[in-house]
């Protein structure tokens, strides 16, 4: 019986030290002060140099969310900026190239509003549409 006791409660004194050095981490992009990824495991890093220590709540509140240290030392959100244009466009004239297929196979045509569409695409690709900061809304039916 003793060695039962013995043992339940060396159990319970590595389980206290244990949680004791559990902790709640970030790794800083020492450039952009972006916080990313979260970690939490017993002990710490090594070198803390790029790690931000967290609370269990902080952990919680801002894992798989955007965030940075802000001036003050404090983690806020960060809004990553939106992709260059240019991308966002190569990937939605490939989406219209797949339409055009499935609108011919059919025996249509593209309508007015996709000609259109696809205009504005086109001219964000070759350059020659430099004002553009958004690209265009896709029309819902594409032979319309």
């Amino acid at each position: 019986m003793t060695n039962d006791a013995e043992n339940k409660q060396n159990e319970q004194a590595q389980t206290q030290a244990q949680n004791a050095v559990f902790g709640y981490y970030g790794y800083v992009n020492p450039t952009t002060k972006i916080v990313g990824p979260l970690m939490s495991f017993f002990g710490k890093p090594n070198d803390m140099t790029h790690f931000v220590a967290l609370t269990k709540e902080q952990y919680d509140y801002w894992y798989g969310r955007h965030c940075r240290v802000g001036s003050d030392g404090a983690l806020e959100e960060y809004i990553p900026p939106a992709p260059p244009l240019k991308p966002q466009a190569q990937e939605a004239m490939q989406k219209v190239q797949q339409q055009a297929s499935m609108v011919s196979a059919m025996g249509e045509v593209f309508g007015p509003k996709m000609r259109d569409y696809v205009k504005a695409l086109r001219a964000i690709l070759d350059g020659s549409d430099t004002t553009s900061t958004t690209l265009p809304a896709a029309p819902d039916d594409v032979t319309a």
